[in-house]
């Protein structure tokens, strides 16, 4: 499809959405795999073509909600 367009476009197909399941179980389903680590939170993110989050994210994150506690290391 993207050949049938004028550049610089492209076309993009949302598989996610010809596929969707309800936003309910996909977020229960990316939570499920963040906790058992088979996804990163970037890879969560990019899912919903969102970017990575920066230092400065990540440090908005801990002002408002307080920093997450580190697992002591052995």
């Amino acid at each position: 499809m993207s050949r049938l367009t004028a550049r610089p476009r492209f076309v993009k197909l949302n598989r996610s959405a010809l596929l969707a399941m309800d936003p309910a179980a996909r977020a229960a389903t990316i939570k499920t795999r963040l906790d058992a680590r088979t996804l990163t939170p970037s890879e969560a993110r990019q899912l919903d073509d969102l970017p990575p989050l920066t230092d400065a994210d990540l440090a908005e994150f801990d002002r408002v909600y307080g920093a997450q506690p580190t697992e002591a290391k052995a």
